[in-house]
């Protein structure tokens, strides 16, 4: 049996990053200003997971999560974008609701 993970994530940091995004952003826009912008809890999220992929899903599954309370809602989950090391792959897209 493989153990789940569920994170958590400091609703304000959250925030902040959404701020700083556009009305329609996705999964990898999302995760690549979170790690500039908070790189130490960036850096708790990576301890709790074996890979990046997996601790990116997980980013991605607390903002589906949350999205009520962040204002935000889900347009698409086949978006194919470069992910942060360039590699094209498929991720969540998001929309603003204001």
């Amino acid at each position: 049996m493989t153990a789940a993970f569920y994170i958590t994530m400091d609703i304000y940091e959250v925030k902040i990053i959404l701020t700083k995004l556009g009305s329609q952003f996705d999964s990898h826009d999302f995760i690549r200003l979170f790690i500039q912008n908070f790189p130490s809890s960036y850096a708790k999220i990576l301890e709790k997971h074996n890979n990046v992929n997996t601790a990116h899903g997980e980013i991605a599954r607390f903002l589906y999560s949350n999205a009520s309370s962040l204002n935000i809602r889900l347009i698409d989950n086949d978006s194919v974008t470069p992910n942060i090391y360039n590699n094209l792959s498929i991720n969540a897209k998001w929309h603003k609701i204001i």
